[in-house]
């Protein structure tokens, strides 16, 4: 039978640091679920990975992925990654850097995830955008 091991507090210290130093795209995520009163936290340790964004209450994963999620050894990485997040009971999202600029990329993005999860806030925004067209 596996044993808990405790946190790693290495980790632990990375994920605070990385929560008050995110980047630029980060930010406008982070911008866009506290304006949507979407609950959520940033750079969450979940067991061995610091994840962007972990919405409470969902177990849903979101990565903002810069040009080097591009290559292969960090595609691979991430893979491995993603599976074990997968099968620990989290959904991932994976949502390129270009694309975090545009509200309604991300809300195109993460309305399919957010409707299987049973929180309406989110589609309560798009159906608000799509009423102002």
């Amino acid at each position: 039978m596996a044993r808990n091991r405790p946190v790693d507090h290495f980790r632990c210290m990375c994920a605070k640091s990385l929560a008050r130093t995110l980047t630029p795209q980060e930010e406008i995520l982070k911008t866009f679920l506290e304006k949507n009163a979407i609950q959520f936290q940033a750079q969450k340790l979940i067991k061995r990975y610091i994840v962007d964004f972990h919405l409470t209450g969902y177990n849903l994963v979101i990565e903002v992925d810069g040009s080097h999620h591009k290559e292969s050894n960090q595609r691979r990485k991430d893979l491995l990654r993603d599976s074990w997040l997968w099968r620990n009971g989290y959904k991932v999202v994976r949502i390129a850097n270009e694309l975090v600029q545009d509200e309604a990329k991300i809300i195109s993005i993460l309305s399919p995830y957010i409707k299987k999860l049973g929180c309406s806030r989110l589609l309560d925004i798009k159906q608000e955008r799509a009423n102002l067209s």
